[in-house]
């Protein structure tokens, strides 16, 4: 079993006249589920016929693509406030500023997919280059 190092990478933002760019963080299966578990809402309701408390799950959308978003853009570069034309300062809030810009959930959902590729194939050929045991190199 090997536990491979945190991976993130700088992404040019298309088309963007100020050069934006966006360092994302990957996420693993794991972090992944982890993400979307604490998005889940339970609610308990009361079957009329068994008179018994069932548990029912839903997920909160909009709290999972806020965190999502928070917790996979990690830093960047030339994101200007149109108004003040200043940096913006890269925190949650303004990283759902971003989100909600018309046609930029899909931009970064083509980075995620990029980076996920990236690190998928990275692992592979680390994998393929590791030594059998922890012995040392086969001969």
């Amino acid at each position: 079993m090997r536990i491979f190092k945190e991976r993130s990478e700088w992404f040019d933002i298309p088309e963007d006249k100020d050069k934006g760019r966006i360092k994302l963080k990957y996420l693993n299966q794991g972090e992944q589920h982890r993400l979307v578990a604490s998005c889940v809402t339970r609610d308990f309701v009361v079957n009329e016929k068994t008179n018994i408390s069932e548990s029912k799950s839903s997920p909160d959308e909009i709290r999972l693509i806020e965190t999502a978003v928070d917790v996979r853009i990690i830093d960047w570069e030339n994101i200007i406030d149109d108004v003040t034309g200043q940096k913006l300062e890269c925190n949650k809030k303004n990283k759902i500023r971003l989100n909600d810009l018309k046609g930029f959930s899909d931009i970064l959902k083509d980075m995620i997919d990029k980076l996920n590729k990236m690190v998928e194939s990275e692992r592979e050929q680390e994998e393929k280059n590791l030594p059998d045991s922890l012995g040392g190199s086969p001969e």
